[in-house]
């Protein structure tokens, strides 16, 4: 299941994620985007995903160099998952 954070209009999946934030299960993503390590880096796209039957925020940064970075956290705890950098 995906849920589309991006601010495109509103949808069934952006309005359950939205619920999710609101009742607390997930955080929300401003708080994610305040993290120390997302400093200078561009979001292009952010995602909230059930993967493995967790929920999880996947972003999509730039970096000052021009390189895509897509990196995965926790949706509840915010914990990092890990990344991949697109050519």
């Amino acid at each position: 299941m995906l849920y589309d954070i991006a601010p495109a209009g509103a949808s069934d999946d952006h309005d359950e994620a939205r619920e999710l934030r609101d009742s607390g299960e997930v955080m929300p993503l401003s708080g994610l985007l305040a993290r120390p390590e997302l400093d200078g880096l561009r979001v292009l796209e952010a995602d909230l995903e059930r993967k493995h039957g967790r929920m999880v925020y996947e972003l999509e940064l730039l970096d000052a160099a021009g390189r895509v970075d897509k990196r995965y956290f926790d949706a509840i705890s915010g914990e990092p998952l890990g990344n991949r950098v697109e050519d």
